[in-house]
């Protein structure tokens, strides 16, 4: 009962947290930090709160890589194409739960975003050459388990270069898991909590708020629905996923937010694990497409990992 009462006090404390930065933050910078590149969790309409598993769960819920309790390596890559010549890259590294259990530390993330075509023009319109325009975010990944309550948190460094300017901070996300039966879980998280300087400048981050549940509706069917608060209002996300077998599975989602409506459809393959080598292997490949949304266009994303232990 009392970490029922912890878990709802959470929601409560970070959910006052984002409705007072609201008012404060509607001109929020770094807003890469808000796309998405994991096809699994885009798959099932960015409702991955709860869901919370795999590389994909840094940058939903934090807590998601210390519930796992994993006993291998996992090393994944993600890559998406965004609006008018940008583009972000993930890679996520997830350690074994025993390996670096004194500190409590479960992973390393590194987000990159680049604007491509970018340049300089004088007052009277001549172009004078291209311009550099990048930013770069390295995450910590920390948690633990409690009787109950799964708490995990990531630290990031944010470093920025827009041509003769650079820009440095720091932001944190955190984040709660909670099974409330055996079929279902509760999550919850706040992203991008920090401070962001450009050029001397405070920029404010985009912070958002995420709540929801994973329904394990049979061993291979999963239901998911997240609530999410952020600076330009709120939305929702709702999905599932099949495993029509050990290696394929199929999701789908929809979600609405201030931008508008759209729709994700995904698949998943993996094979099954190796071990006629010197260390066990197993590879994985997801793929998300989302149509409609903010640009009302289709968006495309793919990542693909290994998970293995070398010992």
């Amino acid at each position: 009962m009392r970490l029922a009462k912890y878990f709802l006090l959470s929601l409560l404390v970070m959910t006052t947290n984002i409705r007072f930065a609201e008012a404060s933050t509607s001109n929020a910078g770094l807003q890469y930090l808000r796309i998405p590149v994991f096809a699994r969790a885009e798959g099932v309409g960015g409702a991955f709160a709860a869901l919370a598993e795999g590389p994909s769960s840094l940058f939903y819920n934090p807590a998601g890589p210390t519930l796992e309790n994993r006993k291998n390596f996992y090393l994944a890559a993600a890559h998406a194409d965004w609006m008018m010549d940008t583009r972000k890259t993930s890679a996520v590294f997830l350690f074994p739960a025993h390996l670096l259990s004194k500190i409590h530390l479960k992973a390393l993330s590194i987000d990159y975003f680049a604007v491509d075509k970018l340049y300089n023009y004088d007052e009277v319109g001549t172009q004078l050459g291209s311009m550099t325009y990048y930013d770069l975010a390295v995450g910590l990944n920390f948690g633990s388990i409690g009787e109950k309550i799964t708490v995990g948190y990531t630290a990031k460094f944010l470093f920025e270069n827009i041509a003769d300017y650079t820009g440095y901070g720091f932001t944190a996300d955190a984040g709660v898991l909670y099974p409330l039966t055996k079929r279902i879980r509760l999550g919850a998280s706040v992203l991008n909590l920090g401070a962001f300087f450009l050029d001397g400048n405070s920029i404010k981050l985009p912070l958002r708020i995420r709540a929801g549940a994973a329904v394990f509706a049979h061993e291979r069917v999963t239901i998911v629905a997240d609530f999410e608060q952020n600076t330009s209002g709120s939305g929702i996300h709702l999905g599932a996923e099949v495993a029509t077998s050990e290696e394929f599975t199929v999701r789908g989602g929809w979600n609405n937010t201030p931008g508008g409506s759209a729709y994700t459809l995904g698949v998943g393959f993996n094979s099954l694990p190796a071990e006629d080598s010197a260390w066990e292997r197993q590879t994985y490949v997801n793929y998300a497409m989302s149509a409609g949304g903010t640009f009302n266009k289709t968006f495309h994303k793919i990542d693909a990992g290994i998970l293995f232990n070398p010992f």
